[in-house]
């Protein structure tokens, strides 16, 4: 089903609901097929930027066309974060490996966030920011699975690389 949604004016707020909703939808659909759905960084989906009209893709969408741009893949990878843990890090990201007590994932905090790529106020990126609960404070990290997927060029100074 193809929803469409018609912004007031490009401030990024507004597109922060339609990443929230985007990654809902991917949480509901990884928990309804689970081990079917392939992890997003092990899924041969590559990143490549779309054509047309700014689209937000949810991941049977990302699967069939098998390609995403920024704002299809960080909701995937914020929607395996939240239902897998920190079992959704791979080798590199802040996090990898970290189990509780009783050697399961810890669970993960995580959103989509927008930062700008220009000094115009035109451009924008999405990332994945991710918080992991450690001793008694929490820890932001960033996750750019664009960038993990084959976007070169800009890359935000605030991710690991």
């Amino acid at each position: 089903m193809l929803v469409e949604i018609e912004v007031f004016d490009d401030d990024p707020r507004q597109w922060l609901h339609i990443l929230e909703a985007t990654t809902r939808i991917d949480v509901d659909y990884l928990r309804s097929y689970g081990s079917r759905v392939p992890r997003l960084l092990a899924s041969g989906i590559r990143w490549r930027q779309e054509p047309g009209r700014e689209r937000f893709l949810a991941i049977p969408t990302v699967l069939r066309q098998r390609f995403g741009d920024c704002d299809d893949l960080a909701p995937w990878k914020a929607a395996e974060l939240r239902v897998y843990g920190t079992a959704a890090l791979v080798d590199g990201e802040f996090g990898y490996g970290a189990v509780d007590d009783d050697g399961l994932p810890l669970a993960v905090d995580a959103r989509c966030i927008i930062v700008q790529q220009d000094d115009h106020g035109r451009l924008f990126h999405v990332l994945v920011e991710y918080a992991i609960p450690a001793w008694d404070t929490t820890i932001f990290y960033q996750s750019d699975p664009s960038v993990m997927l084959g976007m070169t060029g800009w890359i935000h100074p605030s991710v690991e690389r």
